[in-house]
């Protein structure tokens, strides 16, 4: 049994249902957006904890955002470096030495001499 709409398909129909699911998906990529950067936010604080940077979500939302945030100038380096590797996650080999070491490059990038390289045994003046 078929249905006849009752009314007809035209060029200008196929091409307003064209916008309309165009401005739909383009909602749910800048929501998508927005939560993805959230999280990404959620989590600096606790990767960059474990190194001792003390800046809280606030002060990372609004380095991003660029207002100025009273804070140690190496934390906020950290901050910018965490940014950046986590841009850089869709592109890394987790079982690549190499881009391990481009991940430590991009975290340590202006805090230490040696980011990027293995520690020799050297660093350890025992």
């Amino acid at each position: 049994m078929s249905c006849i709409p009752p009314y007809q398909v035209t060029p200008k129909i196929v091409d307003l249902v064209s916008r309309i699911s165009e401005s739909i998906g383009s909602l749910y990529i800048r929501e998508d957006l927005r939560l993805h950067r959230i999280n990404r936010i959620k989590t600096i604080p606790g990767s960059l904890a474990i190194e001792g940077n003390t800046l809280n979500t606030d002060q990372i939302t609004a380095i991003l955002e660029g207002k100025p945030v009273i804070a140690p100038m190496n934390e906020v380096q950290e901050v910018w470096n965490a940014i950046k590797a986590y841009q850089m996650l869709d592109e890394l080999n987790p079982n690549s030495v190499n881009d391990l070491l481009k991940a430590h490059l991009t975290m340590e990038m202006g805090l230490i001499d040696d980011a990027g390289r293995f520690w020799s045994k050297d660093r350890f003046n025992y």
